[in-house]
């Protein structure tokens, strides 16, 4: 189906969902036309983000139907959805980091060219639509540059992008608005409305009460599964629609934090910019640190919470000198942490009892071994004091939703007993009702002689809770504010340096003013091989210089012709690996893959001729390959079980049909794969040429190989880009087999037999060369061209080492120090 016309609604009309039985939602009627937003709002779990999901075609209903002007559809996956015009705009942007703004923007949209029948990416074309839509966005952005190196509100931007791209005339935008400053929060609304105006439609989820009335032409209300109200916004008040929310009033839930602290409990000196900040929490006290993103005040809460040692100079915790270099260290002084992102807090595999006893297993262990009874004691003294609302103590944490996950985590740090909490933006991504409540017990916790520094974006939370307000810039100090004189405007001019801000009342005079504003970064341009790939060239032109000091033979025409031949096998399985890992996978199997192959070449030819028998080795590479795919992409099994077990599989056949023994007595004409010449160049060395040539091509300039870095740089993001990720994973683990395959047929030809014992270690030397290469392990990084230097670098050590005749023993140490090399070197690509 093409994209709707502009005069043609959206419907959902009894939209029912249910899992394990309980309904997620019940009956929801929903609309939105051209030219309107509509916004949806609700408590976590009422049922918003299913709908959404069921809306940009992740998920199906159970029950209702779904209607584009009087045309009923049906969606059954996000590609469905964009080619119906419906793109979503999830909360945090589905992008892929180590692509291109442009590449991000014509992921799912790709437009190419055909050289010689061949269909290669039009970057020309690209890179021109990329500057059209984000002309039309009225963003100033590079489109070579990285997505990784984007803001928060750039990136938000790069997605509304994306859905101009597919024409979308629906946006399904999940709260686009959690993660910006109150500037780029204007700018969105902004475009919101020139969107609005252009003719699209316009689902906003929002939990800001203010946004929706400001922005808003209706608004649908969702309690437990149930539409509760639909109607238009201006008909409501904020106190009215909270209600409808809530089904009730919070608003005396707000809590008044304390007026007069008491002594120091935190005193802390970190150096995050040019000079240092120094800042004190009394008892009884709340702190608030905040600035514009990037100004240095979620790492003022990681240095306080021990996850940033380097930049702390000075700590004193209750009047004695601390050392903040680890989060255990700042637990048994007293200081816990929570951080900006409730992920990184919690052990989602682990029950909600479990987390909220992890920093202090002592209290509920006995001679050694945990006390479930102490566990459930303690469990339920903090669900039932912090109104944590769970199925269950046992539960996974998982099933919770975010305000009472977020619980979970103040309250691991009150049963450890800190004296001092640092809270990295306590209430992002809750709903009004969890937001209410923590700040209530955040209050509380102050009320109870507890200090706490908080870092929060949020102007009117950091003036509800705080005593005192040090804004940031640039990690230096821009300003310091008592509550009675803190405005969002003050805080505001403060953070971006625009004017002078008032200083706090216990001071003498205002604060100098610094001029320069929030830092744009310089623009990154497309790099797919690691931030350390120079590494490589100069380390391989190293080698070969030592080797030919050490060694007079090195050098010579023979000597490098016979390097080039034993690394083309290493170099064709290489390849392979090389599409398998940018892909964000693995291949353990491609050693046992090349014996089998050859084993089964050499049984196939010496029965039934040399073609067959090359089909059927061919052939046992592409199985194998698309078993392993089949299991990784369809099954969901990890790589590492799954080539793991056709690792031993394939070895294990290769033993049984060979019956352990070499099969001989192949074709002369066969050796020639292994020991032939075309123009003075050995045979295999051709054709490892030919597969890089060829791999190089398909991973940098055609569409697969553009969805190949898409899938293994954000699997979720590519998915929602409309790009089959299971196809991917399939065709790069069928590659990997075939060029393994080809392997052990150019082994078998060099040494005239099938030898089922051949390939061993040949996975670790493959991932080896092609992480030597710069590509990362966690995917959507690589090339063809350091694959090939990686390959080199193993070929010329070897060689090297057996001209200097160092013992095979003494190898195998030394090879083994490469591998830990490439794992450092990954290190070092994540840590850049």
């Amino acid at each position: 189906m093409g994209s709707p016309a502009p005069s043609e609604p959206l419907h959902l009309r009894g939209i029912t969902k249910r899992y394990h039985g309980v309904a997620a939602l019940e009956s929801v009627d929903f609309d939105v036309g051209p030219g309107e937003i509509h916004a949806l709002v609700g408590e976590n779990g009422a049922g918003k983000s299913t709908l959404v999901k069921i809306i940009g075609g992740a998920i199906c209903p159970d029950a209702g139907v779904m209607r584009l002007g009087a045309r009923a559809f049906r969606l059954g996956s996000p590609h469905e959805a964009l080619a119906s015009g419906i793109a979503v705009i999830h909360q945090e942007p589905h992008l892929i980091p180590s692509l291109t703004v442009a590449e991000n923007l014509y992921a799912g949209h790709i437009a190419v060219h055909r050289w010689f029948g061949v269909p290669l990416v039009d970057r020309r074309a690209i890179l021109d639509g990329a500057r059209e839509i984000l002309g039309r966005l009225g963003v100033r952005l590079e489109p070579h540059r990285l997505v990784r190196s984007l803001w928060a509100a750039e990136r938000q931007l790069v997605e509304i992008g994306k859905a101009l791209v597919h024409r979308a005339r629906f946006l399904v935008m999940d709260e686009p608005t959690a993660s910006l400053e109150p500037a780029e929060i204007k700018a969105l609304l902004e475009l919101m409305a020139k969107l609005r105006a252009s003719g699209s439609g316009i689902v906003l989820v929002s939990h800001k009460v203010d946004e929706v009335l400001s922005i808003a032409d209706r608004v649908t209300v969702l309690r437990d599964g149930r539409r509760i109200a639909s109607q238009p916004v201006a008909s409501l008040d904020a106190r009215e629609l909270v209600r409808l929310i809530v089904g009730g009033d919070i608003a005396d839930v707000e809590p008044a934090p304390a007026e007069k602290p008491g002594a120091e409990q935190l005193s802390i000196r970190v150096r995050l910019g040019s000079r240092p900040v120094e800042l004190g929490v009394g008892r009884g006290e709340i702190v608030s640190v905040t600035g514009l993103m990037g100004g240095g005040a979620s790492d003022l809460i990681a240095a306080v919470g021990g996850s940033l040692p380097k930049v702390v100079e000075a700590a004193r915790v209750n009047g004695a000198a601390a050392r903040l270099h680890h989060p255990a260290e700042a637990l048994a002084r007293g200081v816990g942490m929570i951080p900006g992102d409730r992920k990184d807090g919690l052990i989602p595999t682990l029950s909600v009892a479990e987390n909220l006893a992890l920093s202090c297993l002592d209290q509920v262990s006995r001679w050694g071994f945990i006390s479930r009874r102490r566990m459930a004691a303690l469990g339920r003294r903090f669900t039932d004091g912090l109104s944590i609302k769970t199925p269950g103590l046992w539960a996974k944490v998982r099933e919770l939703s975010g305000g009472n996950q977020q619980k979970v985590l103040l309250g691991r740090l009150l049963a450890s007993g800190a004296s001092v909490l640092a809270v990295d933006e306590p209430t992002h991504g809750v709903d009004i009702r969890a937001r209410a409540e923590i700040h209530r017990l955040l209050a509380g916790y102050a009320g109870d002689g507890g200090s706490i520094l908080m870092s929060s974006a949020d102007f009117p939370e950091v003036l509800e809770l705080s005593d005192r307000i040090v804004v940031l810039r640039r990690g230096e100090m821009a300003g310091e504010f008592s509550r009675a004189n803190a405005t969002a405007a003050n805080l505001l001019s403060c953070a971006a340096g625009v004017s002078s801000p008032s200083r706090s009342q216990d001071e003498a005079g205002p604060a100098t003013p610094r001029p320069e504003g929030p830092v744009e970064p310089a623009p990154a341009r497309r790099s797919r091989v690691g931030r350390v790939s120079f590494f490589l060239p100069l380390a391989l032109i190293a080698l070969v210089t030592a080797l030919a000091f050490l060694n007079e033979h090195f050098l010579t025409v023979g000597n490098i012709r016979n390097v080039l031949l034993q690394v083309s096998v290493l170099a064709m399985v290489s390849i392979g690996m090389t599409f398998v890992i940018v892909a964000g996978a693995f291949d353990l199997s491609v050693g046992s893959v090349v014996a089998l192959s050859g084993s089964m070449a050499a049984l196939t030819m010496v029965k039934y001729g040399l073609l067959l028998g090359i089909a059927a080795g061919v052939g046992v590479g592409v199985a194998l390959g698309l078993i392993n795919g089949g299991l990784i992409a369809g099954l969901g099994v990890s790589p590492f079980i799954a080539t793991l077990g056709t690792l031993v599989i394939a070895r294990g056949v290769a033993l049984a049909v060979t019956g352990g023994s070499v099969v001989s007595d192949l074709p002369e004409s066969f050796a020639a794969l292994g020991s032939g010449t075309l123009w003075g160049i050995p045979v295999p060395v051709l054709l490892a040429l030919v597969a890089f040539a060829a791999g190089a091509i398909v991973l940098a300039r055609t569409p697969f190989g553009l969805r190949v870095y898409a899938v293994g740089g954000n699997r979720d993001a590519a998915h929602l880009a409309g790009i089959r990720v299971g196809r991917i994973l399939v065709a790069c683990f069928a590659i990997c087999g075939t060029l393994a395959a080809l392997g052990g047929l150019i082994i078998a030809a060099r040494v005239q037999s099938g030898q089922p014992t051949v390939g061993v270690f040949m996975e670790l030397y493959a991932i080896a060369a092609v992480v030597l290469g710069g590509a990362s392990l966690r995917g959507g990084e690589g090339s063809m061209l350091q694959t090939l230097l990686g390959v080199l670098l193993i070929g010329f050590l070897q060689n090297g080492l057996n001209l200097m005749n160092v013992h095979s023993y003494w190898q195998q140490v030394v090879l083994g120090l490469v591998f830990i090399a490439a794992a450092a070197l990954e290190w070092l690509r994540r840590r850049a």
